[in-house]
């Protein structure tokens, strides 16, 4: 007896040891450190990002500053963009506030600062860097800023403000949808210290907000988005309190005057971003069910007049202009022009498999959306969002069938209404149909806010099936909504101190991935390679480490010291990564670019990729006489690539500031004995504008046919692979392009397929189109058939490099209907395969 009392004292200790730790700590997460930390963050994300970094910063800033010089509103012109590309037609409120408040700042110089890089991957994740938007330059960004890089900080710090309000809000309305005194989950006795119960709720959404990475990223660049969201949570707040806002007689006046505030920050998200415009139905349905509850249609004359007057004032005259420039209310079609479109309106299907993307940029992916974070950390939010759902849901279940029962209700409800549902225990429910109504009026407030998460998913879905946009930052307008659902599905079945321990937790493990984010993740990704060395002598010596040392000198300006390659051979889809060396051999005024190709044995470019030296990072016009750069560069060879065939290396360097890119002249002289590579048969030679040097064995991809390959055409033919009699030709002479198709599915129609040599655009050098034999409607599923098509060069052909272009179309519609290439992830691309190359003589 003694030991199980033993026992169980133990236990009874370590429970009180444990509560009293959650409850000493939940008290240190007060909303007051939350946003003195959220804005310690912020400033350093605002800092360690260099300008015009953040998601479109280069373009949302133009706006603000051509603004803030007292310019009138841009006009979108697909024909003729301004530095602020699409974002002209953008509402401008959140651009007009910053403009006025950077207009005191000379920013003279911001064609100087804001120079875009020519090559930068925006939106794409690469092996080798080259994610800078910009060309940064360290000493006129340094501190102490001026002129625009110190605009843009200050719009900056503007926009954490901005953050910081958001986070408050979301705090405000979460103790609003659950309030402490009525319980929240898990219902709670007032804490010691006077603290209200189940205010740790709130604090834990608060807290989902402040360290989302992706939040915090935005909101400490320059972005409309940050008003924007701001201005729909305190919407939200507004919502809700009208929704539990007692019933007190008014004249029409009162009532429409306690609608005004909501229809003036309805007027103000309006003129700031679009997508709160979805903020409408939920005020629509607030004013209905306001009016439904005091079975009164004063209340609802009163809520119509008093939301949507002031929105129409103070936004409506925007909308106005869209319709009177661009025949659009949204000014979304002026918007998309300039954006781009999707190859085809993409399908549900499409859009879930880019859901990986979307969480990505959701929880933080940085830069030009190019900058990711490590994988584990988004399998692990995932993994929370995925839990959070289910727990949400059994959470809304559960509640709903403790409505109905005789305890005394879940703990997110409110006393039940007076004679609703109020029976003693053991009684037969004696009105099902109030005690229903009174569950959807406690219930309506969560539902209305989750109702605006909805919409605003909708929207951007509908959104993301005509343009590239599906990123999760774009639902941020709703981030108060995730944030909130994300805590009460995580902790809303827990007992009290689980529940307690579970927010503490999420906060904590969020702020530390933030905190990390910006020395661990943006800073590395935009930090200079420190150059190799200094050197005197011309030439660096073979023993010093270089794969293949080169010694060309381009322009008498730079010169290319030596390679490195990581192998000697490859396949069709797959990369290959070389680095070069590059030492300024003289000042340079401009910032030139190299290229680095891998020809095939016609001279036909197989591969190729650009770059400013060191990543992007090191501009020509910033190198000192000396300086050794490395410069790494992966290239992708398509999988189409012709195969088997020998590739070589070629490298140059040329000028984008001029019409045409013209190449520096490779000023070592002619050909010089090769130096070849281990294990190879490559030399080196240089001259013209050009050095060329090793070989690449290209080895076909596996498989049973020539050059395997895997296009899928709208999910009813594939080709599987192509042939080739010839890849260079003179005009009049015919080229034999033998392709291998196989049937994904039954076949209602007979196919016919196109062959283009193809000058790009859509110049024409042959074509031969033909019924596919046997017809496509007698095939198999699975079923093989190869088929050849004479391509015969038209006699006025110049000589030069063309692309092979294949297709599969329905001959009997009017409009020739192409079949789309469907991605491996569901994507739906292009009504056409550029298949590979080849070379007029």
């Amino acid at each position: 007896m003694s030991a199980s009392r033993s026992d169980t004292d133990f236990g009874h200790g370590l429970h009180g040891a444990v509560t009293d730790f959650v409850t000493r700590a939940s008290r240190l997460v007060h909303i007051k450190s939350i946003l003195i930390a959220y804005v310690a963050i912020g400033v350093i994300y605002s800092i360690v990002t260099p300008i015009f970094e953040a998601s479109d910063e280069l373009w949302h800033y133009p706006l603000v500053q051509w603004l803030s010089d007292g310019n009138p509103l841009p006009i979108q012109d697909p024909e003729s963009v301004g530095p602020w590309k699409q974002e002209a037609s953008q509402p401008p409120l959140y651009y007009a506030l910053v403009g006025w408040a950077t207009s005191w700042i000379d920013t003279g110089d911001m064609n100087d600062v804001l120079r875009p890089n020519p090559h930068v991957d925006n939106g794409v994740i690469t092996l080798d860097g080259n994610i800078n938007l910009v060309v940064h330059d360290p000493g006129r960004e340094a501190f102490p800023w001026r002129g625009t890089v110190l605009a843009v900080h200050l719009a900056r710090l503007l926009s954490v403000g901005m953050g910081a309000a958001t986070i408050w809000l979301t705090y405000r309305l979460a103790l609003e949808l659950f309030p402490p005194a009525r319980g929240c989950p898990p219902c709670v006795p007032p804490a010691r210290g006077g603290e209200r119960g189940g205010a740790w709720f709130a604090l834990s959404a608060a807290a989902v907000v402040a360290f989302t990475p992706m939040f915090l990223f935005i909101s400490s660049a320059v972005n409309n988005d940050n008003l924007a969201v701001l201005l729909c949570t305190l919407a939200l707040l507004l919502i809700v309190k009208r929704l539990r806002a007692p019933e007190e007689p008014a004249t029409l006046g009162f009532r429409v005057g306690r609608w005004i505030p909501l229809g003036t920050v309805l007027g103000l998200a309006a003129l700031t971003k679009t997508s709160a415009l979805a903020l409408l139905p939920v005020t629509a349905l607030t004013v209905a069910v306001v009016a439904w509850k005091r079975r009164s249609w004063l209340e609802l004359v009163a809520g119509a007049l008093g939301t949507a007057v002031p929105l129409l004032l103070i936004a409506g005259w925007w909308y106005l202009r869209n319709i009177q420039l661009y025949g659009d209310v949204t000014g979304l079609n002026a918007f998309v022009e300039v954006l781009g479109r999707r190859a085809a309106p993409a399908s549900l299907a499409q859009l879930w498999g880019e859901r990986w993307g979307f969480m990505l940029s959701y929880w933080g992916l940085f830069g030009g959306v190019n900058v990711p974070m490590d994988d584990w950390v988004y399998h692990l939010l995932n993994a929370l969002a995925w839990m959070a759902l289910v727990g949400a849901v059994a959470y809304l279940i559960s509640s709903a069938a403790k409505w109905f029962r005789e305890d005394p209700g879940p703990p997110l409800r409110s006393p039940r209404p007076k004679g609703v549902g109020s029976l003693s225990k053991g009684q037969p429910r004696r009105d099902f149909g109030r005690d229903l109504s009174g569950y959807l009026q406690e219930r309506i407030p969560l539902f209305a806010v989750g109702l605006f998460g909805v919409l605003v998913v909708a929207a951007l879905t509908q959104w993301a099936t005509v343009t590239w946009s599906s990123q999760g930052r774009l639902v941020f307008s709703a981030i108060a909504v995730w944030s909130i659902f994300l805590v009460l599905g995580l902790t809303g079945l827990l007992p009290d101190s689980a529940g307690r321990f579970a927010g503490a937790a999420l906060g904590v493990c969020l702020f530390t991935i933030a905190a990390i984010a910006p020395f661990a993740t943006i800073a590395p990704a935009y930090a200079r390679p420190d150059p190799v060395t200094r050197i005197e002598s011309p030439a660096l010596s073979e023993g010093e480490g270089f794969d293949v040392p080169l010694d060309v000198e381009f322009g008498d300006r730079i010169r290319l010291l030596g390679a490195n390659v990581d192998s000697r051979s490859a396949r069709p889809g797959e990369s290959i990564e070389i680095t070069l060396y590059w030492q300024a051999s003289a000042p340079m005024d401009r910032d030139y670019s190299t290229f680095v190709h891998l020809l095939d044995e016609n001279e036909i470019v197989v591969a190729q990729r650009d770059m400013f030296p060191g990543q992007g990072l090191w501009p020509t016009s910033q190198m000192n006489v000396g300086d050794v750069i490395a410069s790494r560069y992966v290239l992708y060879i398509p999988k189409a690539a012709y195969a088997p065939n020998v590739l070589t290396w070629e490298v140059g360097v040329y000028d984008t500031a001029i019409p045409g890119g013209p190449r520096l002249p490779a000023l070592s002289g002619g050909s010089r004995p090769g130096i070849p590579m281990p294990g190879s048969e490559g030399s080196v030679s240089s001259g013209g504008d050009n050095v060329r040097f090793g070989s690449i064995a290209l080895a076909p991809g596996p498989g049973d046919v020539p050059n395997p390959v895997a296009f899928n055409l709208g999910n009813q033919v594939e080709l599987i692979g192509y042939d080739m009699d010839r890849r260079v030709a003179a005009p009049g002479e015919t080229l034999r392009l033998t392709l291998y198709w196989r049937a994904r599915s039954r076949m209602p129609i007979d196919y016919t397929v196109f062959t283009h040599v193809l000058e790009p655009p859509e110049t024409l050098r042959a074509q031969h189109d033909k019924q596919l034999a046997p017809p496509t409607s007698t095939w198999a599923t699975g079923q093989v058939v190869s088929d050849t098509y004479e391509l015969t060069i038209k006699p006025d052909t110049p000589p030069g490099v063309y692309e092979v272009e294949i297709g599969v179309y329905d001959l009997r519609s009017s409009t020739f209907d192409r079949l789309r290439v469907l991605t491996d992830d569901g994507r739906i691309t292009e009504n056409y395969i550029l298949l590979n190359k080849v070379r007029v003589r």
